[in-house]
């Protein structure tokens, strides 16, 4: 019979890769925050570009809020404090069907489009080029492995949340 693991035993078995991971859940967590110019003449933070990139790539599909920020996984609320910013600033606007003002759909701006495509080089430059070389030397199914680690880590907290609404609903009794 196998001894039951106590304490941190569970994670020592993997923790030279969890430890970098959840390093890295840590600092992104801080600096998607933090506002800077990433190559723009405009102080966003990445999460802002994130959105930025989700309406501008779905534009065409006329995807309304809650969708976007659905697929981004973010609340409905964080969104809409972006967008309100965005908005703000140019870079994005607000529309609605003629048959449904209910649904707003977004459109990045001219400028809004610009400012994108800076940082994107920007970053491309300073940050993912050194990250695509390294990707380029992983097998396929690896990615695809690390992808569900990803997707798993990602969910856990969603999941955990969903299960203790369900079971704290109360249900009338007869």
């Amino acid at each position: 019979m196998k001894a039951k693991k106590t304490g941190l035993e569970w994670m020592s078995m993997y923790a030279e890769v969890m430890s970098p991971l959840m390093q890295f859940a840590n600092k992104y967590a801080r600096f998607s925050k933090i506002a800077a110019y990433y190559g723009t003449d405009i102080k966003l933070t990445t999460s802002d570009y994130q959105v930025i990139e989700k309406i501008y790539i779905n534009e065409g599909r006329r995807m309304n809020m809650s969708t976007l920020a659905e697929e981004l996984g973010i609340t409905q609320s964080a969104f809409s404090k972006v967008v309100q910013r965005l908005k703000k600033n140019g870079i994005v606007e607000k529309y609605h069907t003629p048959g449904n003002r209910k649904d707003i759909i977004l459109c990045v701006t001219a400028y809004g489009k610009k400012t994108y495509e800076n940082y994107s080089a920007y970053v491309e430059k300073h940050v993912f080029e050194q990250i695509y070389q390294l990707i380029g030397t992983i097998p396929k199914e690896y990615i695809e492995t690390y992808n569900k680690i990803l997707s798993i880590i990602g969910d856990w907290p969603l999941n955990e949340e969903s299960a203790d609404a369900e079971s704290q609903k109360l249900v009338p009794i007869e």
